[in-house]
């Protein structure tokens, strides 16, 4: 039986590879969406990709503080449909809509709030959406400045 952590990995592959779900696609299980995969010359493909980009990584990365055991890692670099898969708001049955802003999950106790980090006026454009790199940031009490401390 598949563990939580690779079940988020799963979902979290099924949207890096079809960025739709699964039923709108005609798959009737998360399995056959990954089995649809299995081709020779795509794994081939893959795996020098994946071995490209590895030699690629110049930190290391780390698990949340606030999340341990979590896919989601410290240093690292995600797209907002990697994030919302693993965090459970997308499904293998239902994508979610959300964009930018604040998103609660009251049965987690957690917010997650997606932030441009690298706007500047000579790029920015308020109708156009730059490339963005999302960095997972654990806030608690402790870490807080006083300023924005909660009372």
């Amino acid at each position: 039986m598949p563990t939580p952590q690779n079940q988020q990995y799963a979902l979290i592959a099924h949207y890096n590879f079809w960025d739709s779900t699964g039923t709108s696609l005609g798959f009737k299980t998360l399995e056959q969406s990954l089995q649809a995969l299995k081709n020779k010359e795509l794994q081939h493909e893959l795996a020098q990709v994946i071995t490209l980009l590895i030699n690629r990584i110049h930190q290391q990365e780390s698990d949340l503080v606030c999340l341990p055991n979590h896919v989601i890692k410290l240093h690292s670099r995600y797209t907002r449909q990697q994030i919302l898969a693993a965090f459970g708001a997308h499904s293998f049955d239902k994508k979610s809509t959300a964009r930018e802003g604040v998103l609660e999950f009251k049965n987690q106790n957690l917010e997650l709030l997606f932030v441009t980090l690298n706007k500047c006026e000579k790029t920015y454009s308020p109708t156009e959406s730059p490339r963005v790199h999302r960095r997972p940031v654990c806030l608690s009490q402790a870490t807080l400045p006083d300023s924005f401390k909660l009372s």
